[in-house]
């Protein structure tokens, strides 16, 4: 009894360690850019890189394969393909306005949360201009109510006409600068939507949606090379393991 009960225990903590690691390799929706005029909704599976791939395995339901190195950068979160879909340039101008932001949102970035960062430190900017502007302001309006309220002899009078106009010099500075850095932030806004972190137009309101089979299709020869060197084998076994947990 005492050896079943031990046999019992090892296949169950095998079965939930495999278990842990069929989890812990989730798929993704995604969208894989082809070219310049079309998409396809993918799956995609995240894995250790090797040498010759990206660690992305993309897949439909019956078929699937591994992107290469620089590959990668075709592929876009759904959630950001839709914002673009649903918005405009002009939108998310506006949006930098109402926002104190840049609206990075609205443009690909390769690193993680860099949008938010961008975002943040741009609101930070805006709003401490903002507040600058509004301090200057507040001191050109006192110091035209004392030059307009005393009494002066003619040195005093042209120290204090000297300070009003510092002080409304700065004001119009400040204030100018204020109104560039908004007005190239609301540019920025405009010209960088729906583009990646290069600079390249997307297109993404422009494209047509083909079936995901075509993008994997696209690679069958260079994989079935591939699998006659042998250097796939372990690995589809691996993924085919992993998605037959899945199930």
């Amino acid at each position: 009894m005492r050896i079943r009960s031990k046999r019992h225990a090892f296949f169950a903590a095998f079965f939930l360690l495999c278990a842990g690691h069929a989890r812990a390799q989730t798929t993704e929706e995604m969208i894989y850019l082809r070219g310049d005029s079309e998409f396809a909704n993918v799956q995609v599976l995240r894995e250790p890189a090797a040498t010759n791939d990206a660690g992305l395995y993309i897949r439909s339901i019956v078929s699937g394969r591994y992107l290469l190195q620089g590959e990668e950068k075709n592929l876009i979160p759904v959630a950001y393909f839709q914002s673009i879909r649903d918005s405009s340039a002009l939108s998310a101008t506006f949006r930098s306005l109402i926002f104190f932001d840049r609206s990075a949102e609205f443009t690909k970035y390769t690193g993680e949360n860099l949008s938010l960062s961008r975002n943040m430190w741009t609101r930070i900017i805006k709003i401490g201009l903002l507040g600058l502007t509004a301090v200057s302001y507040a001191n050109a309006q006192k110091s035209a109510a004392r030059l307009a309220g005393g009494f002066y002899v003619f040195d005093q009078s042209a120290r204090a006409n000297r300070s009003f106009e510092q002080a409304r010099n700065t004001y119009y500075g400040i204030g100018l600068f204020t109104l560039a850095y908004y007005g190239y932030i609301a540019f920025r806004a405009y010209r960088e939507f729906g583009r990646d972190s290069e600079g390249n137009d997307l297109r993404l309101n422009d494209r047509n949606q083909i079936d995901s089979g075509e993008i994997l299709r696209e690679s069958a020869s260079r994989e079935s090379s591939w699998l006659d060197q042998g250097f796939l084998t372990d690995r589809l076994r691996t993924v085919n393991v992993v998605w037959e947990f899945r199930i």
